[in-house]
């Protein structure tokens, strides 16, 4: 042992596994389009199902691994906000929408300022 590490024993960086853990996750949302300009999101688009359904799938995983917080009862846009807040993101109201029924739909993402 004292040849290969000079005298000290081997610990593993568990920092460095945690971390690798954190972006492989953070991958599989695939992040980059939620931040794309000229786009708008409602908890109602495609996109924001596909991601609240992968995290739902293995909630306890997301929220050892990424420290989120993500509730079952979070709806999808919560949960997208807390997993861009990981990386110090987030995605900007935009406006309410209302379709002449009490309920309204919340619109965020972000505009092109032309």
């Amino acid at each position: 042992m004292k040849e290969r590490n000079g005298g000290s024993l081997f610990i593993p960086d568990v920092n460095k596994i945690t971390n690798i853990a954190r972006v492989k996750l953070l991958e599989m949302c695939n992040l980059d389009r939620f931040l794309e300009e000229g786009k708008e999101w409602c908890n109602h688009s495609p996109e924001l199902l596909e991601v609240s359904a992968l995290v739902f799938k293995d909630l306890v995983h997301f929220n050892q691994v990424l420290r989120c917080g993500i509730a079952i009862s979070d709806s999808p846009i919560t949960v997208v906000q807390k997993i861009l807040k990981q990386i110090n993101q987030r995605l900007p109201y935009l406006r309410n929408e209302r379709d002449g029924k009490e309920s309204s739909r919340n619109n965020f993402g972000f505009l092109v300022r032309g």
